[in-house]
């Protein structure tokens, strides 16, 4: 049974529709217009009126039907899917993964080098060169935790750097790339799509980053 099928008004008890959607009600409230039931009517269609999205701040919709939220979602996928292209790329060069031994900075104050495996990357926050966060377990048994690492950086002289000592196959680096991670749909929306807030780097034109 379909759901309006099983629907039954709670103004005329016919089925097939809500008090919303009755047309009995909505006639009734017409020529009765100082009645309770019309001032509801009124208070509802000024709320609606006066409602403004959370999202963009523009009136008379939600944050669920904002047009400006849908067109964003399709560029952040596309621009999400381009960085990290750009990241897998280098990733597979570099011959960077789960099980590759490394070497990096202990501390940003701390200039003293540890090595380590690589045991996890998390996805959904690796979006850039410069932000791919690596979880490395050291030779000593401690973990680093998810540290933000730029890959593009080889020198290994700064606390964002990384030293590939033993880099794992290329064919195992691609195989372990996320499909919801390359085609864009993998992220935080909090953090790109926050309410009535200016929109993060991914929205920005080149010359404004």
């Amino acid at each position: 049974m379909s759901y309006h099928g099983s629907v039954t008004c709670s103004w005329c008890t016919h089925r097939g529709h809500n008090k919303g959607g009755c047309e009995k009600r909505k006639t009734w409230i017409k020529e009765n217009p100082d009645s309770y039931d019309a001032q509801l009517e009124a208070a509802r269609k000024s709320k609606v009126q006066n409602r403004k999205c959370s999202y963009c701040k523009e009136p008379q919709h939600t944050r669920r039907t904002c047009p400006v939220l849908k067109t964003d979602k399709i560029t952040l996928k596309e621009r999400l899917t381009n960085s990290r292209a750009d990241i897998g790329k280098i990733l597979i060069e570099r011959g960077i993964g789960v099980g590759s031994l490394v070497c990096l900075q202990e501390g940003y104050w701390d200039d003293q080098k540890v090595c380590g495996l690589i045991e996890g990357v998390l996805w959904s926050e690796t979006d850039r060169v410069s932000m791919v966060k690596l979880s490395v377990k050291t030779v000593a048994g401690k973990t680093t935790g998810y540290r933000e690492i730029n890959i593009e950086r080889l020198d290994n002289k700064a606390y964002n750097s990384l030293m590939v000592l033993s880099p794992i196959t290329p064919e195992l680096v691609e195989a372990a790339l996320p499909i919801r991670w390359k085609n864009g749909n993998d992220y935080k929306e909090e953090d790109y799509l926050p309410k009535g807030q200016p929109r993060p780097w991914c929205f920005q034109t080149n010359e404004s980053r």
